[in-house]
């Protein structure tokens, strides 16, 4: 089992077997578990609210600059679930924002990283994004000579180093 070391159990993770996926356990799953063992209705446990509030970070592609509820913002389509998300932008960080985009940012859906207080509706989707701060995420131009790394393996064959992986019996 692991967890993390600051105290914050988000997330525990059990390995029961080396040949199966680990077992996550979140503290949503845990509850389900839980109200599934007190006999609770599976359907009510799954349409529980899932609205919250979070501090962190949204990547996706800039579809729109506009205004939502009066307030200037921007329109993304969210990168994992390609949901179009609200972005409000503040005060302090407009013209920041205004002063390094263009028309053609917006014409060529420019990924962006807006990072500020996220709000989830009742079902865990994205409704909206508080921006603290906008930035543009520039893709690098990579080639097979920027990643290959003939010391991966640290000398052995692959099916060795395969092997080894899926035993758990690597750095050892």
């Amino acid at each position: 089992m692991s967890h993390p070391k600051n105290g914050n159990y988000h997330r525990t993770t059990i390995v029961l077997y080396h040949d199966k996926p680990p077992v996550v356990v979140t503290p949503a799953v845990a509850d389900v578990a839980l109200n599934v063992l007190k006999g609770e209705s599976v359907i009510a446990l799954f349409s529980e609210d899932r609205s919250r509030e979070e501090w962190g970070s949204v990547e996706g592609r800039l579809l729109e600059v506009g205004t939502e509820y009066e307030q200037p913002a921007i329109r993304i389509e969210e990168r994992t679930s390609r949901s179009p998300v609200w972005c409000r932008i503040p005060e302090g960080v407009r013209d920041r924002i205004a002063g390094e985009a263009n028309f053609k940012d917006v014409w060529e859906h420019q990924r962006v990283l807006v990072r500020g207080k996220i709000v989830y509706d009742k079902d865990g989707s994205i409704k909206r994004v508080y921006a603290d701060d906008v930035s543009r995420i520039i893709p690098r131009q990579m080639t097979i000579h920027d990643i290959h790394d003939p010391n991966f393996t640290e000398g052995m064959k692959t099916t060795e180093y395969l092997d080894k992986l899926e035993d758990g019996d690597l750095g050892r």
